[in-house]
């Protein structure tokens, strides 16, 4: 997986009742294709690691997502999903990389 793109802010987005109506609990959406490759199917658990860290999340497939790309909504309490992120500045912006960073995954469990 070439990047994973979200951030997490949980402290004001999980009390959002909105959010947690759109999603009742953490997913990691993927594309068909990355899926297939990787052996995965819906809601099958997987681990996305980082060098900076790791979080264990459930599988939706979702053709919406680019090929090599995941997503996965950031107002959970349960994933938090900066574990990912490396404490990181960047020089020009001299803003916190929460955007991007390079991931590995495996199914789990």
């Amino acid at each position: 997986i070439l990047y994973y793109y979200r951030l997490c802010f949980f402290k004001k987005s999980s009390r959002t009742k909105t959010l947690n109506n759109l999603e009742k609990e953490p997913l990691c959406f993927i594309n068909e294709k990355d899926a297939e490759y990787y052996n995965i199917k819906d809601q099958d658990s997987i681990r996305i690691w980082s060098r900076s860290g790791e979080i264990f999340i459930k599988i939706k497939i979702n053709n919406d997502i680019p090929k090599g790309l995941l997503s996965v909504p950031f107002h959970f309490e349960s994933c938090l999903v900066n574990k990912l992120f490396p404490l990181e500045i960047d020089p020009l912006s001299k803003t916190a990389n929460l955007k991007r960073v390079a991931v590995n995954i495996e199914k789990w469990g």
